[in-house]
């Protein structure tokens, strides 16, 4: 008998994104899990889209399930960030505990798209909890990141040591695992200890590449851990069009648009953001973001080498 398959997003209302996932993947799924928190991570009230979700996806009643969780609030002195993410991806579980111990559960975040053909070609042999390594793109799905987020550990990372622009570094995502390894544990425990990690690309993350309608300032200032209280909102924006990390990190690679991606293309062409500027145009505007960046750390150096674009 085959194993049947859940795909469980962990939602903040990014629905352009998770329709997309949907229906990328939808032929080799047996049960959508949309979860959903009350607040934000930070603790701020959010409307939730609930039950609503099943129209929007155009699911039939036995293929979908919605969660929402009540997360602490911003004034709870003993909650954070990061526990109100467990909270809401260990959520997970009570959409799937119907289900076989054997059948396969996928989660991720809104942004993280398992490649079709990866899973057809694993589904069968996963038995353990899997971490999917994917693709990094920034802005736009013809654009390519060589690196993956902001922590001050890539910043002591040696130039010669970072990855080529051809690939980008591979992207920690989410995770695939057999339910029955859910038991006392939850997802959240499967994203930080895998039992194993894939060796080659399961899919893209889309780094901001279709934003939620909100100010982009904010979701880049959330990935720089609010160093720039005072992030400017077309400063932001000029960056993202640019390639260039706010921070002045490093700079996209232009690449082509995934073929399993094409679709998303077609669907949303702000989601393609053409020629890159030229070379001497993101020089400048790297150089740039990196005094931004050193105005408003506590660093008074960078590994960032500029002449990497």
């Amino acid at each position: 008998m085959r194993r049947k398959i859940a795909l469980a997003i962990t939602a903040d209302g990014e629905v352009d994104l998770i329709r997309g996932m949907v229906d990328l993947l939808l032929h080799k799924l047996d049960r959508v899990l949309i979860v959903e928190g009350r607040r934000t991570f930070r603790g701020k009230p959010r409307e939730v889209l609930g039950k609503d979700w099943i129209d929007l996806l155009a699911l039939k009643p036995e293929q979908f399930r919605s969660i929402v969780t009540d997360l602490p609030a911003d004034n709870n002195p003993g909650a954070t960030m990061r526990q109100r993410e467990m909270i809401q991806r260990n959520a997970i579980g009570l959409g799937v505990r119907d289900m076989q111990s054997d059948d396969l559960l996928i989660a991720v975040d809104a942004d993280e798209f398992v490649d079709p053909d990866w899973l057809d070609s694993h589904a069968d042999s996963l038995t353990v909890p899997t971490r999917l390594l994917m693709l990094p793109c920034y802005g736009g799905l013809d654009r390519r990141a060589p690196d993956w987020h902001c922590c001050l550990k890539h910043l002591t990372t040696p130039v010669g040591h970072w990855p080529p622009h051809e690939t980008g570094w591979l992207f920690p995502g989410g995770v695939i695992g057999p339910i029955g390894e859910l038991a006392n544990i939850g997802v959240q425990y499967w994203r930080s200890h895998p039992v194993v990690t894939t060796l080659e690309v399961t899919g893209w993350h889309l780094l901001h590449v279709l934003p939620p309608e909100k100010d982009p300032s904010w979701k880049l200032q959330r990935q720089a851990h609010l160093w720039d209280s005072g992030a400017n909102l077309q400063y932001m924006v000029r960056c993202l069009a640019a390639g260039i990390h706010p921070y002045g990190w490093w700079g996209a690679t232009q690449t082509s648009i995934p073929t399993k991606l094409e679709f998303l293309a077609r669907r949303h062409p702000s989601s393609v953001l053409g020629d890159l500027p030229s070379l001497s145009k993101r020089h400048h505007i790297m150089q740039e973001a990196l005094e931004c960046f050193h105005t408003y750390s506590h660093l008074t150096h960078s590994s960032i080498n500029p002449e990497q674009l």
